[in-house]
């Protein structure tokens, strides 16, 4: 990793503060406190700023800087993690027009380039990379950070794991639908050569363990709003038991829900979290009812911007 340059990092925010009328208005435009960036600017934290804060400084920057710019200079990834957090986030054919699209090398030297990446060659580019200026350099992650708005915020936060080997892409199924399972060894799966996703996501590692399999589904109503609102994605375990107050991913009566369990003898109690009248906790009889348990809430994030 490369080292905190907090004097380049205080002239970036000078330069970006001289495009607002005042430091009030970086700071809301940054989704930040005018406080706390007063503070960083008048060098009274010798910690860089999160990378959460630097995204949206970078945001608010009128292309002055890119986040990944930023996060070199605050010390979080050095040049070979900016160009893996790129190519995580782009295709390979993106990586090559943007390496047209800068220009930073010659016509002869580019195409042969080019022709090492289609053979999954990086290190030929990284020597080269290495040997050029720093401003070079900066030009063609910028070209590179100037696409990422068209991706999700969860696809962002993945590249910035995936460095570290921390994330996991998990399937986002619009309905789960029961003829999608199939059982090996008193285990759920999920039968993916019948109904394969078109949609990912990615969580950390430490939800995932070994044992057990995971899809994500989208939060699609208020009943647990005060806990999971509507259009979170919840990443569940997939199991056929739950213990007594987990989030529980469950079907009553060929209806899926997703509510808080508990059970007293022969009767299930689940139990909504939320501030809308239209849903209410309710006790059911196993005896009279239809009820699966499919899976419990162990993650979940925002939904996707």
């Amino acid at each position: 990793m490369s080292e905190y340059d907090r004097k380049k990092f205080i002239k970036i925010l000078e330069k970006i503060k001289s495009t607002y009328s005042s430091l009030n208005e970086m700071a809301d435009k940054s989704e930040i406190t005018s406080s706390y960036l007063s503070k960083i600017m008048s060098s009274k934290y010798e910690e860089p700023p999160s990378p959460k804060i630097l995204r949206g400084i970078a945001k608010a920057s009128h292309d002055i800087t890119t986040y990944m710019e930023l996060m070199y200079i605050c010390g979080y990834i050095d040049k070979r993690d900016i160009f893996e957090y790129s190519n995580s986030v782009f295709t390979s054919d993106s990586i090559i027009n943007c390496i047209r699209k800068s220009e930073i090398f010659d016509t002869v030297e580019a195409e042969e380039i080019i022709h090492k990446l289609e053979q999954e060659d990086y290190n030929y580019f990284y020597k080269k990379l290495e040997a050029m200026p720093e401003n070079l350099k900066l030009k063609f992650f910028n070209t590179m950070e100037k696409k990422i708005d068209k991706y999700s915020e969860s696809e962002i936060k993945y590249a910035e794991l995936k460095i570290n080997n921390k994330a996991i892409e998990i399937p986002i199924l619009e309905n789960f639908v029961q003829d999608m399972l199939i059982k090996k060894n008193k285990k759920i799966k999920l039968n993916m050569k019948k109904d394969i996703p078109t949609n990912f996501i990615y969580f950390a590692n430490k939800y995932i363990k070994k044992e057990y399999d995971y899809i994500a589904l989208i939060i699609k109503d208020n009943s647990m709003n005060l806990k999971l609102k509507k259009e979170d994605i919840i990443l569940i375990q997939l199991q056929e038991d739950l213990k007594q107050g987990d989030i529980a991913f469950i079907e009553v009566n060929n209806e899926q829900i997703i509510r808080k369990y508990y059970k007293e003898n022969d009767y299930i109690i689940l139990e909504t979290l939320s501030n809308n009248e239209n849903f209410t906790t309710k006790i059911y009889n196993t005896k009279e009812n239809k009820i699966k348990i499919l899976g419990k809430v162990v993650a979940y994030q925002g939904k996707i911007v």
